[in-house]
């Protein structure tokens, strides 16, 4: 008996040490998750990791290594995002010291055909194993990690608390316009540089990442999609809120994670130290016109629908209620008084109507006067086209300074004829609307005729679409 009980003892012993070497072997740093490179060499093996919880969004929480356990390497991450989803639950709080039991993936939108893929734990088991830990000491950002000749240079700090001191705003805060009730509400995303970049433009060629994508040929040119280029996400942590500033703006003590969304390295702001914003900018008004100058401007209305059900073949048609109209009056009126300073010919598109149109006119004219201003007199032309929904270009002109003469909508029965496709399809959406005006001009013998175009042509999502 006492032999047989040794066998078994020696027998559990070894059970219970192989069990000990799987557990070890599956204890990673966060660090051996990220690896060097894009991809994690771990991808879709099943890990346990330690890590302090830095940040959480709606979808889940960021976690990493304590200062005093980092891998030293700089080609490596020491954070990383622990996915938990609408079906997951996490009670823990940012500061704890967490177990994850998960495995390895990497992340790309259903939608998103290209771009970088986003390093992640998924189908993860939290348990928190100590609180109120202090937090790893964000990453100083210089000009050498926003760096234009290397597009996947942040991949580094991916998931790591990082800090930018002085960011120039170079792409304002975005947002979104409810066409029914004319409130906008702010996303909190924008896009900003280093002190002492030049403000980044839209290169020629295709994006860098569509050219590679589809491995195009060499001889096509691409555009890098200015990686020297940081783009914020202001609210997308829990608690935090939008920040809205226009470009110009200088944004201060920047404190966040880094993810990776929409072709861009994003910066998450922390809930707790939210930035200082200084040198926010108004509109800058348009100089008036001189004597014997006329002024010409363009103005996107967009979606100018009024309050009243027409009598168009429009599906859907969009009625606001009387308040949103007026609203939308009033608001465009101080636009064109204040901001354009009362062209003498305004080329407008996105009008439902020429009964719209009239209506701005007439609420022009009447804050005019109301404002101790000569009446301008504007007059409204327009004439439908082929839109869907209805909205059409058109001309608000100043008819105490110009003399109108003629307008004609050109292309309006013109088709899109080409090679595959149907040949029925209209060639404008919303056709050309010329206008030819005379200069009202008492000391000129030869009073000045001019001529315009107002243009907004078929929408086309870009030349990396697929569709158009």
């Amino acid at each position: 008996m006492t032999i047989k009980f040794r066998q078994y003892f020696c027998v559990a012993l070894a059970l219970l040490s192989l069990s000990f070497v799987v557990s070890a072997q599956n204890l990673v740093t966060i660090a051996a998750v990220q690896g060097e490179k894009a991809h994690s060499p771990l991808e879709n093996q099943q890990v346990l990791v330690h890590g302090i919880v830095t940040a959480r969004n709606r979808n889940g929480i960021f976690i990493q290594t304590p200062d005093a356990d980092v891998d030293k390497n700089p080609a490596t991450s020491e954070g990383v995002f622990v996915y938990i989803g609408q079906n997951g639950s996490f009670d823990g709080s940012i500061g704890d010291m967490v177990e994850v039991s998960a495995t390895v993936q990497e992340f790309k939108p259903r939608a998103e055909s290209y771009g970088f893929t986003t390093t992640e734990l998924g189908k993860a088991t939290i348990k928190v194993i100590s609180s109120k830990n202090a937090l790893p000491a964000p990453i100083l950002l210089t000009m050498g990690d926003l760096n234009p000749q290397k597009l996947d240079i942040m991949e580094r700090y991916e998931g790591m608390r990082v800090k930018v001191d002085t960011l120039v705003v170079v792409g304002p805060t975005g947002g979104r316009t409810n066409d029914k009730t004319g409130i906008a509400t702010s996303d909190g995303v924008f896009f900003g540089t280093l002190p002492g970049v030049a403000r980044p433009i839209r290169e020629p060629g295709v994006d860098y990442f569509v050219h590679r994508g589809n491995v195009l040929a060499q001889t096509v040119p691409y555009f890098d999609t200015n990686p020297e280029m940081l783009r914020v996400d202001s609210d997308a942590q829990i608690g935090s809120k939008p920040i809205d500033v226009t470009a110009g703006a200088v944004v201060k003590n920047l404190i966040g994670v880094i993810d990776y969304s929409f072709r861009h390295y994003t910066l998450l702001i922390d809930a707790a130290t939210p930035p200082t914003v200084e040198g926010n900018k108004t509109f800058v008004k348009v100089s008036p016109a001189g004597e014997r100058e006329m002024t010409i401007a363009a103005f996107n209305i967009e979606n100018f629908f009024d309050d009243e059900k027409n009598s168009s073949n429009v599906a859907n048609e969009l009625v606001l209620s009387k308040e949103t109209f007026q609203r939308r009056l009033n608001k465009a009126s101080l636009a064109i008084r204040n901001v354009l300073s009362m062209p003498d010919l305004i080329g407008v598109v996105e009008v439902e109507n020429l009964k719209a149109l009239n209506k701005l006119a007439a609420k022009i004219n009447a804050d005019a006067v109301a404002d101790g201003k000569p009446d301008p007199k504007y007059e409204a032309y327009l004439e439908e086209g082929n839109d869907m929904r209805g909205i059409d270009s058109g001309f608000l002109v100043k008819s105490t300074k110009v003399k109108m003469i003629e307008t004609k909508q050109l292309g309006k029965d013109a088709k899109l004829d080409f090679e595959g496709g149907s040949g029925d399809s209209s060639l404008f959406d919303r056709p050309p609307f010329l206008i030819r005006v005379q200069v009202i001009d008492a000391k000129s013998q030869a009073p000045l005729a001019v001529t315009a175009i107002v243009n907004h042509f078929k929408s086309y999502l870009g030349i990396e679409s697929e569709k158009d």
